[in-house]
This record gives structure tokens, C-alpha cells and sequence, in this order.
């Protein structure tokens, strides 16, 4: 589903349109991230939850009234199997580009990988199949900034997210850097417009750990069993 919608966020961009490469890359990196954040993260509670003892409840009448036990092994264990996705996820995407460029480069060369025996009869239909695919930076950083929002929100009542999501940013930064130098096309010069853009967003991390670390810690359940229901 995260995929859907971010192939249906940058198209909605290359609709829209921007004046300049950086301001675009910078428009689809934030609002590919806010669809992935609220997929993610936002709906999961938003689904579940129940503030019929709130003054304002929104319609929300689900089966969660707060981060109690049910919450961390319905919910929770749910987010985690998800975060535990992202970490193989990029493999498996650079494992399924490989064997996508594998094919017809194969087919290409009748089967011996041979560069200098080809079918292609123009150059470019030869570069066609033997260039690497482009280098996108924005959703590899809406994918960043997906894994540390989520990690800080619910980090606090499940530890377990932080060494989950180092695995997962070690995973994309050794790909990357291999894809980078064997398989990208040489990127082209982007200024720091996005990279500044993605750290200003990261500082609000923090922020959302306290606040949700606060909620967390207000539930007795967390730190003794007075309130448990016996098994």
C-alpha cells in the first residue's frame, strides 16, 4: 500500500508542477512521507481507537481507550511486524530491480552478458538496457523520515522500534552507497535544499517522543501489573 501511494504522490507532483528540480524533489519527499506517516502510524490508532470519554470523540467508537495491554499485543504487534518489513523491504526492491535489468540484458546478448555482442540496433536502444535506473533521493528520504517518526512516536512503550530501525537505516545506507556506485546513473548535481529540508523535519522527532512518552507513561499498565486482567 505504501508503495501505491507514493507512486501516486509523485505522479500528483509531476502534475502539479514546480518551478525548479530541488522544489519538486522537496514536495514529493514531504508529502510522500505524510502519506506514509499517516498509513503507517496515524491510522492505526485512528482506526482503533475510542474517545467516547473524551469531550470531543470525532466518531471515533473503536475498542482502545488508551495504550493498555490489548493496545501493545493487537496494535503494537502489529506496527512492529511492520517496521520489521521495512527492514528487508529495501532488499527485496534491489533484488527485484537487479532481475529486472537482468532479463533483457540477457535476452540482449543471446544469453552470454557479453557488452560487446548486442541486439540493439541504435545506441541509444543500447543504452536503454545497459544504464543503471535514475537516483531518486526524495522517497529513500520520505522512507527515513517514515522510519525515525514512527520509531520515536511508539519508542517508549516498544524499545524494540529503536534497534529495528538502526537495522533498517544501516540496510538503506549500504545499498544506497552499493547502488550508487555500480548500478544509478550518475545523479544529477542537487543543491542542499532537500537535505536541509529533511533535517529541519527530523528535529521534530524528539517532540513527538515526549508527548507520546507522556501519554505512555500516564497508563498504569506500563509499569505495574495492579491493572492487569489474569490469563
Amino acid at each position: 500500500m505504501n508503495y501505491v501511494l507514493r507512486v501516486g504522490s509523485i505522479a500528483i507532483i509531476e502534475w502539479v508542477g514546480y518551478p525548479t528540480q530541488s522544489q519538486k524533489i522537496v514536495a514529493v519527499t514531504m508529502i510522500t512521507f505524510y502519506v506514509y506517516f499517516s498509513n503507517t502510524a496515524i491510522l492505526l490508532l485512528v482506526v482503533n481507537a475510542n474517545m467516547q470519554e473524551q469531550p470531543i470523540t470525532f466518531g471515533l467508537n473503536g475498542t482502545m481507550s488508551d495504550f493498555n495491554s490489548d493496545w501493545f499485543r493487537t496494535t503494537g504487534n502489529l506496527l512492529v511486524s511492520t517496521m520489521l518489513f521495512n527492514v528487508y523491504y529495501p532488499l527485496i526492491l534491489y533484488v527485484l530491480y537487479w532481475v529486472m535489468r537482468f532479463i533483457p540484458r540477457l535476452i540482449d546478448t543471446s544469453g552470454t552478458m557479453n557488452k560487446n555482442k548486442t541486439k540493439s540496433t541504435s545506441i541509444q536502444g543500447y543504452i536503454d538496457i545497459w544504464q543503471g535506473p535514475d537516483f531518486m533521493p526524495h522517497y529513500k528520504y520520505s522512507g527515513v523520515l517514515n522510519i525515525v517518526f514512527v520509531t520515536f512516536m511508539f519508542g517508549f512503550g516498544m524499545p524494540i522500534l529503536f534497534p529495528v530501525a538502526a537495522v533498517s537505516l544501516w540496510i538503506l545506507y549500504v545499498g544506497e552507497k552499493w547502488a550508487l556506485f555500480y548500478s544509478y546513473n550518475e545523479p544529477p548535481n542537487y543543491d542542499e535544499t532537500l537535505s536541509n529540508a529533511v533535517i529541519q523535519k527530523l528535529k521534530w522527532a524528539p517532540i513527538l517522543y515526549l508527548a507520546f512518552g507522556y501519554w505512555m507513561a500516564s497508563s498504569k499498565q506500563l509499569f505495574s501489573n495492579d491493572f492487569l486482567a489474569p490469563i
